[in-house]
Formats: structure tokens, sequence, C-alpha cells
């Protein structure tokens, strides 16, 4: 990755926003009206150890679609962050996605794996720039379905947030 991550507050406010109503989704299995469109967003998985992150990871990676999309994939290991904000975050240098212990944090949610997971795919560019964002666009779409991408999708045009093309092999 190169480039100043210009957008990022603009992605994590569009994702915090998407991650709310996945939640509430979740949890009452509620309508959703967006740009005039009534869906019902899928229930997201939420992880409560490390070992259900990795079993998760790993079948995201083995999907043929994410195969056909990307190419040969990388391993990724899932692992407790140390200490520091409580927050995800990938290490491309190591292909480890570092998590909040989830017995003592709210971070744990399939949308938090999946913005990591692009992080994996999307190696150019900004860290939140266009490739990025259409990545995890299409990771949306192919892993939590189309209509999690396009709520998430609106919410980057709301944001001013600018989506490229997705990553390719």
């Amino acid at each position: 990755m190169s480039g100043r991550d210009f957008q990022r507050s603009a992605v994590y406010s569009a994702e915090t926003v998407f991650g709310s109503m996945l939640s509430e989704a979740t949890d009452r299995g509620a309508t959703t009206v967006i740009a005039g469109t009534s869906l019902t967003l899928p229930k997201a998985a939420r992880f409560a150890s490390i070992p259900s992150m990795q079993d998760y990871v790993d079948r995201v990676l083995s999907r043929p679609s994410v195969i056909a999309q990307f190419g040969p994939v990388r391993p990724v290991r899932v692992r407790v962050r140390n200490g520091g904000p409580q927050t995800a975050h990938y290490e491309p240098h190591t292909q480890v996605i570092a998590v909040p212990d989830p017995a003592h944090s709210e971070v744990s949610a399939e949308s938090v794996l999946l913005h990591e997971l692009a992080h994996h795919f999307a190696v150019t560019g900004s860290a939140h720039g266009p490739e990025f964002t259409a990545t995890l666009l299409w990771l949306l779409g192919d892993v939590m379905g189309p209509e999690a991408a396009f709520v998430l999708r609106v919410l980057y045009g709301d944001g001013g947030v600018q989506v490229g093309s997705p990553a390719q092999v």
C-alpha cells in the first residue's frame, strides 16, 4: 500500500453506521429502508473466540468465488491484538488479522473480519482508497449478500467515499 489514506475517516464513519444497521438486523430482524429501497439485511455472524474467527476466515478464503476473483489465496492468521486501541487491524507483512480479545470486546462482527480481509486483497493505493472500498463491497456482496453490499455502497456514496475497481490477481 502506498499513498496518503485520504478517505479513512469517511470509510470508518460509513462502516460504523453500517455496523449499527447490521446489529439491528441481527438482533431484531428489522427491515431497512435506504435510498428509497426497502430490504432485509442478513444476520451477521458474531464470534466468541479466535478459533471461530479463524474458521470463518479460512472458509471465506476457500470459497471458489474468492479464488476465482483473487487467484490463489495466501492464508491469513487471526490472533488477539496486543494492547493499544481496541480495534482490529491487518498486518500485511505477516498476513495476520489482529483483533481485540473477543471475551472483552464488541469487535467480533463478520463485517470487521471482511474489512480486514479486504486489506489482504487490496494491496495497491491508499489503505482505505478506491481499490480497498471496491474490494470490500465485492466481499460483502459475495459472502453476506447483495443487500449488505448495496447498503454500504449507499453509505459510502452519502459520505463521499470513492469506490474504484476491486482488486484482481
